[in-house]
């Protein structure tokens, strides 16, 4: 286990480019997974606390990877089968579940986007994407020929992650781009062939950046950027010979790829959240570990591990989401959220409207936090 010590980063900076918030020259990042830790209390600037409405339309358990579009809270629940959509406030605005086997439903949400008040979701088993009205309303369905991990929309264009996955098009490359009509692909990036290893994510391939889309397939230590009609390389992370799939090892056909993250010690998943000024850095090493987390300050290429733990050593119930604006949107557990205001300062702390502590901890739900990291050290 790393030791929390005080505020001692490492600087990692980046070997192309300037590091500036924003600059879209492509970077080669550094990255020390040994850098020394500091307990997430001590890098917060400012928490905005939104408590999420229970009543029996949302009782949600646990929301994981939550997206905010500006106007909603999304995120999927229920093994892929239900999609909850809460305003600014925690008010719920739909629970939309057409989970089933007739020509209006399908049978898991593998990736989806809001538009206005129309909801895409794309469904990998049945290759089909669907198209509904907020109130639940059917619009319309569309089906493709590939096999595809994510699916995500840029100007009225559909781009397909099809990274390991065997296609019926032998000239298939990782990355398809459709059309409206779903059909008159481009292909963009090399295939990699089957690796003989389940891959899957709930995390999308593509992810909105500016007026982009920034794309990453699971197995990578690269991020290439969509924009224009064009795939470019957009930054490397560069693990000092940590991340499994770049070694020779991992080229050794005589040795599965399950047995090679259980004996290797290398970092075999790894899942960065891009913003403007910050990065976060999703990590793990072999099965039984649990997630570690990263957080990259691009403006002066510092880097520091993030000790989540309770005062009892247990880690806080808590997922980062997303970048909005240059504020990470956080989930915590109701059962852990005082505790972990209790770290900061009164003066660090705010409430959404509507939203108090005392309701908060007396609900099952989730909380979200909207979370400003200090920008000087």
């Amino acid at each position: 286990m790393i030791a929390t010590v005080s505020l001692g980063f490492s600087s990692c900076h980046p070997e192309n480019g300037k590091s500036e918030a924003g600059d879209d020259v492509f970077q080669s990042i550094a990255i020390d997974i040994n850098t020394p830790s500091v307990d997430i209390s001590d890098l917060i600037d400012e928490v905005e606390v939104v408590k999420l409405e229970e009543t029996e339309q949302s009782l949600i358990g646990a929301a994981m990877e939550v997206y905010w579009n500006g106007s909603y809270f999304k995120f999927t629940s229920e093994k892929l089968k239900t999609l909850y959509v809460f305003n600014g406030v925690g008010d719920l605005v739909t629970k939309f579940n057409r989970f089933g086997n007739g020509p209006e439903e399908y049978g898991s949400i593998n990736s989806y986007w809001l538009r206005s008040d129309t909801l895409v979701f794309f469904d990998n088993s049945r290759k089909r994407l669907f198209k509904y009205l907020l109130d639940g309303q059917y619009l319309s369905s569309m089906e493709t020929v590939y096999d595809v991990n994510h699916v995500q929309e840029l100007n009225g264009k559909y781009w397909l992650d099809l990274s390991f996955r065997a296609q019926a098009d032998s000239s298939a490359g990782q990355i398809a781009m459709l059309d409206k009509s779903f059909g008159n692909p481009r292909y963009f990036l090399e295939t990699l062939g089957d690796i003989g290893f389940p891959t899957g994510t709930p995390v999308n391939s593509f992810t909105p950046y500016k007026n982009s889309l920034l794309y990453r397939q699971l197995l990578s230590d690269s991020v290439y950027q969509i924009n224009d009609e064009r795939v470019r390389p957009y930054l490397h992370f560069d693990l000092k010979g940590e991340f499994l799939w770049t070694l020779d090892e991992a080229k050794d056909e005589q040795t599965s790829p399950v047995n090679q993250i259980l004996t290797s010690g290398k970092v075999w998943l790894f899942v960065p959240k891009i913003g403007e000024e910050w990065i976060h850095i999703d990590y793990r090493i072999g099965f039984d570990q649990a997630y570690d987390d990263l957080l990259y300050h691009r403006p002066t290429g510092q880097i520091m591990s993030i000790d989540i733990r309770k005062g009892d050593q247990s880690p806080y119930d808590l997922a980062f989401n997303s970048w909005h604006n240059g504020r990470m949107l956080l989930t915590v557990n109701s059962s852990d959220i005082g505790e972990f205001l209790a770290e900061l300062d009164e003066n660090q702390i705010s409430f959404i409207e509507g939203s108090t502590l005392e309701d908060i901890e007396s609900s099952e739900n989730p909380a979200l936090m909207w979370v400003k990291f200090k920008s000087e050290f």
